[in-house]
């Protein structure tokens, strides 16, 4: 009787032994990294230092948040991109995903296919900088003097996507200046170094309260909380409309039961009141999202930009 039992186990035996129903390996095993593309203290550093000890304490990892900028976010998607699809490496990535196939010569990845989308997390907007002694006084004088003299004016941001943007959607012919980290674009709009700079409002706004730039207009589609004063883009006639996101990402084939924690996970940890609390003064509008939802946004705002893509070359 044992011997006929064990026979007609036999078959189930070998099924679950089948390399493709064997049990994974828990996870994680190991501390996470949580990339960003941008240097210690912007938005995107500030957000993934608050979900980083909230998600440690979730997954019994530690979560170490680690900042690779440079070269329009390429630097930190490509580490990601060659990292192992084990879940132990994680992106917290930015929309110049969407925008870095059409402003970034010989890509060295697919934005969208070689990376596994997991949950949006949020949006923000951007202002409109000059230095205090700009004769600038309003987003219209700065137009004007733009189109008087085209491509005389330098304006700059960190990476040159929303640069470029500007000078497209607002047909301002202007001479576009990258810059690596937001301090330096910050500098040298407060010195007259640069003529003019587009940056995230949280860490431009110190610099406005204390006088050392003036915000000409916000880039939303209404008017930041933090700048109420402050004209939007578009309420001053000029089409300009750029919102920033950001989400979490992975490199490609991430295992399914490890993309579904992680959505989870950040979808519980956008919910608490000390987390939208934190983030609150950076301006950033919680977004969370399924995969599914997030991979068909990359994809729609991916179509923006190539939509754009003959006029996005910087001059």
């Amino acid at each position: 009787m044992f011997r006929r039992r064990l026979l007609g186990a036999a078959p189930a035996l070998a099924l679950l032994s089948a390399p493709g129903l064997r049990a994974q390996p828990a996870w994680p095993s190991q501390p996470v990294r949580l990339v960003v593309a941008f240097a210690p203290g912007g938005v995107a550093d500030i957000m993934a230092r608050v979900f980083a000890p909230k998600l440690s304490e979730a997954l019994g990892q530690p979560v170490v948040v680690e900042n690779k900028p440079g070269a329009n976010s390429v630097v930190g998607a490509d580490f990601v991109k060659n990292a192992p699809a084990d879940g132990h490496t994680l992106y917290l990535a930015s929309d110049q995903m969407a925008n870095m196939p059409f402003v970034v010569p010989n890509l060295p990845f697919r934005p969208v296919d070689d990376f596994t989308y997991i949950t949006q997390c949020a949006f923000f907007y951007h202002v409109i900088l000059v230095g205090p002694r700009s004769p600038h006084r309003t987003i219209n004088d700065l137009i004007a003097a733009i189109r008087a003299r085209p491509e005389m004016i330098n304006v700059g941001s960190v990476g040159i996507a929303r640069t470029v943007k500007f000078a497209v959607q607002a047909e301002a012919p202007v001479n576009i200046v990258n810059y690596r980290v937001t301090g330096d674009l910050l500098a040298a709009v407060s010195n007259g170094g640069l003529d003019v700079g587009i940056e995230v409002i949280a860490p431009s706004l110190p610099l406005i309260e204390s006088g050392a730039v003036r915000a000409l207009a916000t880039s939303g589609d209404r008017r930041a909380t933090q700048l109420p004063a402050i004209t939007t883009c578009q309420e001053a006639g000029v089409p300009y409309l750029m919102r920033s996101w950001n989400g979490i990402i992975g490199p490609a084939r991430l295992p399914a039961p490890v993309v579904e924690r992680v959505a989870r996970e950040m979808r519980r940890i956008m919910a608490m009141a000390d987390v939208r609390e934190r983030l609150a003064p950076l301006g950033v509008e919680i977004t969370p999202s399924s995969p599914d939802e997030f991979t068909a946004f990359a994809r729609a705002e991916t179509a923006t930009w190539a939509g754009m893509a003959d006029r996005l070359v910087p001059r």
